[in-house]
């Protein structure tokens, strides 16, 4: 299945297509992120490296990575596993950071 392109997104959908909660149920806090500068993906095990990369230089650069990475992913990273993996493990966006809306 073809991954959809953000950018031919209309418009109007865009507002709320791309927003991510995050909540701490046991502090009473949460943080919303909206408005995407960047989609970091990982499709395969072979292009984690990459997404990885990207996350630590988007968070060197003050920015901020919401998203998830899904608990599959240690398999696929760890070198004695041989089986094959095609898992969508990574999704994550970089933005200036949370925002109040």
């Amino acid at each position: 299945m073809k991954r959809p392109d953000p950018s031919r997104v209309p418009v109007e959908a865009k507002s709320d297509a791309h927003r991510l909660l995050l909540r701490d149920d046991w502090a009473g806090t949460e943080m919303r992120f909206t408005a995407p500068r960047e989609f970091i993906y990982a499709d395969h095990v072979d292009e984690m490296p990459r997404a990885l990369d990207r996350m630590e230089r988007v968070r060197t650069a003050g920015q901020w990575c919401a998203g998830y990475v899904s608990y599959e992913t240690g398999c696929g990273l760890d070198p004695r596993n041989t089986v094959p993996a095609r898992w969508r493990d990574v999704r994550v966006t970089s933005t200036a950071g949370p925002s109040n809306s």
